[in-house]
Order: structure tokens, then C-alpha cells, then sequence
């Protein structure tokens, strides 16, 4: 144990070293960033009624650094809220989740590489309707990744300047639930929250207006949602707006349920800044 305690600080102190000693000379390390995001969703198939929204808020911040001639490695935390809510067959729910962990960050020309795992928790998701009200809370364990790959862009190239992945993973544990119709209890009822889902955007053409650069792309996804036990994927068109630190995204996306009817639109903004 005490030869991992030395271990352990020996390379903290060479990230420490990593962070500081040469953040001065590298004045683009992304040190810190925050996102945000709003979709909306609907569902194709009348007799459900499901209309709701999904708003989240990430932030990463990135301390420690190795950095080479080419290659940059950052190492930190995130913190992540997510609040869902709407109505599905005149049941109205609400969710409140909050998640953290850690961050690892990995650029170099043409690619840039990011990776959050962490926990969190489901700090109540309530469904009410008439008479009956139900609650479910639970731990959760997840992960997501990015990679991106822009090196037509940095060589000049406007004709499809750039791809990214991404990948998304939350599995719940501890699960509770509380259900009750006019005061009287219920025998609880699991809500399966386990999801994946793996996505890909191929942006199409830069254009160049006013010190904007905008570009129209293209993105689909494929993923499964446990319960109830469906496979699912999104195909759709995107317009990106970069302004210096900023990006915003606009996207459409039709959800195709494979083994079911609760096929959806969805409407999606998204806002990402590099705060320094």
C-alpha cells in the first residue's frame, strides 16, 4: 500500500509539473469547457400523446497536462444535470439527474479525443396522473466518448471537413420506487434505465459569413432503450455555427422504434464554449 501511495504521488506531481510548467507556453490547451443542450420530441403515433423535453448542463474542467510537440493530453473532472420532462398518455413526468466523475482529454492534429466515467444519481423521477403518482430514484454508473476527426479542414479542404463519433452508456443500480393511487400505496414498479446508443455526424461543406463559419451536416444514431426493450435508431440534418470559442448546433431527428410504435421527432439545440 505504501509503495502505491509513492507511486501515486510521483505521477501526480508529474502531471502537476505537466499542468503548470508549460500551460504558459500553450495558451490553447482547453482547460475548461461547458456545454448545454435543449431537445424537444414527439411521438408519431396519436393514441400515446407523449410530447416532452430534455435539457442538460455539462461543464469539464482539465488541471493537469502532458503536452508534446503534437500531442496534448489533459486530465480532469466533470460535473453533468439533466431535467427531462413532459407527457405520455395524459400521465405528466418529470426527472432530475446529476452525474460526475472524471474526464480524460487527448488532441493532436486532425483528431481531438474526449472520455468522462463517473456516477451519479436519479434524484427523483415522478409520473403523475389523475389519482396516481409514482417516484423512482437510483444510483447510475456511466460513460461517454467523442472523437473527432477534422484534418481536411486544418489542410484547406471545405468538402467534408470533418467527422465525429459518439458514444453514450448509463446503467442504473440501487433502484427504489414508490407507487401510490389516492393515498393508498402500490407494489413498487421498476422503470428500466439502462440505455446506449452510438451516433455519428459528418459535417458537409464550410461557408464563411461575418466571421462565422456555418455548416449544414448530416447525423444518425444507433442505440437500444431497456425498457421497454427496444432498439431504436435517429437519421437527421444538422447546422453547425463556430465563432472563436463557440459552437451552436441546430438538428432534426426522426426516431425509428425497430420493434415497436413510439416512432418520435425530435428537435435539438446545442451550445459549446471553451471557456479557456
Amino acid at each position: 500500500m505504501k509503495s502505491f501511495v509513492i507511486l501515486a504521488a510521483a505521477v501526480l506531481s508529474l502531471l502537476v509539473s505537466a499542468a503548470y510548467g508549460r500551460a504558459e507556453d500553450n495558451l490553447n490547451l482547453e482547460v475548461s469547457d461547458v456545454m448545454a443542450g435543449m431537445n424537444y420530441y414527439e411521438e408519431t403515433e396519436k393514441a400515446h400523446e407523449a410530447s416532452g423535453y430534455y435539457s442538460w448542463l455539462k461543464a469539464r474542467y482539465r488541471p493537469f497536462w502532458l503536452v508534446g510537440q503534437e500531442t496534448e493530453i489533459g486530465f480532469g473532472i466533470f460535473a453533468q444535470g439533466e431535467y427531462p420532462f413532459g407527457s405520455s398518455k395524459g400521465a405528466d413526468y418529470k426527472n432530475l439527474q446529476a452525474s460526475g466523475g472524471l474526464n480524460f482529454f487527448w488532441r493532436r492534429p486532425g483528431f481531438i479525443g474526449d472520455l468522462d466515467l463517473g456516477a451519479g444519481r436519479l434524484i427523483w423521477a415522478k409520473v403523475k396522473k389523475d389519482l396516481y403518482e409514482s417516484e423512482q430514484k437510483e444510483n447510475i454508473m456511466l460513460a461517454s466518448a467523442y472523437f473527432g476527426f477534422d484534418s481536411r479542414r486544418l489542410e484547406g479542404n471545405s468538402f467534408l471537413p470533418k467527422t465525429a463519433f459518439n458514444l453514450s452508456l448509463s446503467v442504473p443500480f440501487d433502484q427504489s420506487s414508490e407507487r401510490e393511487y389516492g393515498g393508498h400505496a402500490l407494489a413498487p414498479m421498476i422503470y428500466n434505465n439502462r440505455r446506449w446508443e452510438v451516433s455519428l455526424l459528418q459535417e458537409i461543406v464550410d461557408f464563411r459569413s461575418g466571421g462565422w463559419r456555418i455548416t449544414p451536416g448530416i447525423g444518425g444514431s444507433y442505440g437500444r432503450e431497456s425498457d421497454p426493450q427496444k432498439n431504436f435508431y435517429k437519421a437527421g440534418p444538422t447546422l453547425s455555427f463556430y465563432r472563436d470559442r463557440n459552437l451552436f448546433r441546430f438538428s432534426v431527428n426522426y426516431q425509428e422504434q425497430l420493434a415497436g410504435n413510439k416512432d418520435r421527432w425530435y428537435a435539438k439545440v446545442f451550445y459549446w464554449r471553451h471557456l479557456e
